[in-house]
């Protein structure tokens, strides 16, 4: 996904219950970090929140993917 200075890729999926997914990001001025997001789903909602084993900066590429993935898959259909 990628939009104006800010870019992120969902490289790995992991299930075993919930997802854990491998996302790569980059903002501007080239700034790249690679965390983990859990996905599950709630009540015909998905869940996204940051893997309590990662701790990457709060730039605007990773706030950016936390809102943009659950929106994909909303659309995509429920959980």
């Amino acid at each position: 996904f990628k939009d104006k200075n800010k870019i992120f890729v969902v490289k790995k999926v992991y299930r075993d219950g919930d997802y854990l997914l491998k996302v790569i990001s980059t903002d501007e001025g080239g700034f790249q970090q690679v965390y983990y997001l859990n996905l599950s789903g709630r009540d015909g909602k998905w869940v996204l929140k940051l893997d309590e084993g990662s701790d990457p900066y709060r730039t605007p590429a990773l706030k950016w993917s936390l809102r943009r993935i659950p929106e994909e898959l909303t659309a995509q259909g429920s959980p």
